[in-house]
């Protein structure tokens, strides 16, 4: 559990697994954000071969204080951030999902 006043609230994320939705795994990190970095609002699909995430950050690069950066995972264990995928530029964004379509 993530306290209030720790140096990672909103900074990493975790994955619990479950088969009965009873019983679940030990946390497992599966995401660190950049040093002064904190991550909001995550949501993953599958695209018929790999996950592909979405996820809101602030970030210390020259871009809009909340931008969509995107993930691709085999696993869900183990998540590849796609350089240069960026989503909100020019623009404030926020809850966003994703879906598959077709």
């Amino acid at each position: 559990m993530l306290e209030e006043n720790s140096e990672n609230h909103l900074h990493r994320i975790v994955r619990f697994e479950t088969e009965d939705l009873i019983n679940w795994s030990e946390p497992l990190e599966v995401y660190e954000a950049a040093p002064g970095c904190r991550v909001f609002n995550t949501s993953f699909t599958w695209d018929g071969e790999k996950f592909v995430g979405v996820y809101e950050t602030d970030t210390p690069e020259k871009l809009h204080k909340y931008i969509f950066k995107f993930w691709e995972s085999s696993d869900l264990k183990t998540l590849k951030t796609i350089d240069g995928a960026y989503y909100g530029l020019d623009k404030y964004v926020g809850g966003q999902s994703l879906y598959k379509s077709g």
